[in-house]
């Protein structure tokens, strides 16, 4: 089977296994964690109101960002962006552990966290 018509051909790239490997796990975390912050604040604050706002609100940043996101990328080594990129979704949620140990929940906490969180997958 010729490589053009075999859609798994890239995964006979050992650096190519290593990247899916790791955005499988990045986007499980996403995941797992947009599904947290939501239940998060839905517990802070009992409003379904606030929750749909949040998640409203997070889509904002790619209306301005993604514009100029790409371009921005261009001018740095893909692989330092992307190291730095998940560190910071790492920092972040490690944050949200941290504020949820603490009991020190308060929703500009996690609305702060949140904007980080999303501002940052958009480089």
């Amino acid at each position: 089977m010729s490589s053009i018509n075999n859609p798994f051909a890239a995964f006979k790239s050992k650096n190519f296994k290593y990247f899916w490997l790791g955005q499988c796990i990045s986007l499980i975390g996403t995941w797992l964690q947009n599904t947290a912050l939501s239940w998060l604040a839905l517990t802070l604050t009992k409003s379904a109101f606030l929750i749909g706002l949040f998640n409203a609100v997070q889509f904002t940043p790619q209306l301005f960002l993604s514009l100029f996101a790409g371009a921005i990328a261009d001018h740095f080594p893909k692989k330092k962006l992307l190291i730095l990129t998940q560190s910071l979704l790492y920092v972040s949620r490690i944050f949200v552990i941290l504020f949820n140990m603490e009991k020190n929940n308060k929703l500009s906490y996690i609305a702060y966290l949140w904007f980080i969180f999303r501002n940052n997958k958009y480089f």
